[in-house]
């Protein structure tokens, strides 16, 4: 069952991830929900993609070259205070840097640990567009 945007249209998903197998789970996920997916490896990239055509819910993970997840949340929420972002990590969030912690500290309104159970993403995606 998809979940429609507030204009009635479909909701837009934009992945964030370095790992093309990660990005492919996570599409095959929100393509089976119905939402309309765009792929990107980087923060860089994604804050290009978001700039130029805003998501409806940003997945992104954390730890990434060029620009990682933290800084692309640290951009997204100053830039787009409304930006609804789901946060990715592998590492333990118990370890020294806490990443997913921090990702919410930042404004992530959800995060989940890699790897992720397919219905807790897409039930965490439709709680994030009823947000």
């Amino acid at each position: 069952m998809c979940v429609e945007t507030k204009r009635g249209e479909m909701a837009s998903v934009l992945v964030v991830d370095d790992n093309s197998a990660v990005r492919a789970a996570v599409r095959s996920v929100m393509e089976r929900d119905g939402h309309k997916v765009v792929e990107v490896e980087n923060g860089v990239e994604g804050l290009r993609e978001y700039r130029s055509h805003p998501a409806d819910v940003v997945v992104t993970n954390i730890v990434m070259p060029e620009m990682d997840g933290i800084e692309l949340i640290r951009e997204l929420k100053n830039s787009f205070p409304n930006a609804r972002i789901i946060a990715l990590s592998g590492y333990d969030d118990s370890g020294d840097a806490g990443y997913l912690h921090l990702a919410e500290q930042l404004g992530a309104i959800a995060t989940l640990r890699k790897p992720f159970d397919d219905n807790v993403l897409a039930d965490t995606v439709k709680e994030a567009l009823r947000g």
